[in-house]
């Protein structure tokens, strides 16, 4: 009796014991901007972050498993995709150093695309500006600046 007692109070444990919920994490995809207004790249940092190993591409060749929600700049992806099909950037001496197309830059984004299928995709203010600043300087601004990144 005290052994059946003991398996059912057992049981009961495990079963009532909650079940701790999956932890969700959250990846933030933002890099100060490399263009400039005329489309120039200010180098060519850029370029060097989606090479085989650099920081962007290892987050999404090493992806964590479970439950993302990725957090992402827009203009980080559009500069990438402005990478793809050829661009200029400056050099050291500020020379413009033209680069026919970067295949890299579609393969990442194509792979991004597949990594995040199954995941929440939060989109950031455009340009990821400081938002103290804008609260303080031009309130009105920030809503249509959440609202242009959606």
């Amino acid at each position: 009796m005290r052994f059946f007692r003991l398996v059912i109070t057992s049981f009961l444990l495990i079963v009532a014991l909650p079940i701790p919920a999956q932890a969700e994490t959250l990846i933030t995809l933002s890099k100060p901007s490399f263009q400039l207004a005329d489309g120039r790249f200010v180098n060519n940092d850029l370029a060097l972050l989606l090479s085989s190993g650099a920081e962007l591409d290892t987050v999404l060749a090493k992806p964590i498993r479970g439950s993302r929600t990725w957090l992402i700049d827009p203009v980080l992806f559009e500069e990438i995709s402005d990478l793809g099909d050829g661009y200029v950037y400056l050099d050291a001496e500020g020379n413009d150093v033209t680069v026919d197309e970067l295949p890299a830059a579609q393969q990442w984004l194509s792979l991004f695309t597949f990594v995040t299928r199954n995941d929440r995709i939060v989109a950031m203010t455009y340009g990821n500006p400081s938002t103290s600043f804008l609260r303080k300087y031009a309130p009105g601004e920030l809503a249509l600046y959440n609202k242009l990144s959606q």
